[in-house]
């Protein structure tokens, strides 16, 4: 019953975030119910404007080494700093449908760039312990990231 409900539903956030999903590339050729399973565990999260998603410049690894985010309302800047820490400047603004940290989470490597809230952001993230989990239930899923870690990280 319960894997029925989960290919019937098709609310527009899930759908939204199951085609964000897909263009990741160990996450491209996984079945739509196990991308289902996936973005049914995802975590919404409203951060206010200012908010700084990775500090890059923090000492402390933060949570956002653990997480893939996909933004689904808000734009936001991806920033580095320049000049031996002096300057922080805008690389790149980003929007609904962007995926941060896919791969890096993977490993927990830290980010040497910042996000920071543009303005009120809407998001929905995958914390890694979940996708671990999911992996140990669908073989499909373990062997796509298995594979991934041992070409990228």
């Amino acid at each position: 019953m319960i894997k029925n409900m989960m290919n019937k539903y098709d609310d527009e956030i899930r759908l939204f975030l199951m085609s964000c999903l897909k263009k990741v590339s160990y996450l491209k050729d996984i079945s739509d119910a196990i991308l289902t399973h996936l973005a049914l565990n995802m975590v919404a999260q409203d951060v206010d404007k200012g908010t700084l998603l990775n500090d890059a410049t923090s000492i402390i690894q933060s949570e956002f080494s653990q997480q893939m985010i996909i933004i689904y309302r808000g734009k936001l800047s991806i920033t580095a700093m320049f000049d031996g820490g002096d300057h922080e400047l805008p690389i790149e603004y980003i929007k609904k449908g962007t995926i941060l940290n896919a791969y890096n989470f993977l490993s927990g490597r830290k980010s040497f760039t910042s996000v920071r809230c543009q303005t009120s952001v809407s998001y929905y993230y995958l914390p890694l312990y979940v996708l671990e989990e999911c992996s140990r239930t669908y073989p499909e899923l373990r062997k796509s990231v298995y594979i991934l870690s041992l070409i990228h990280i």
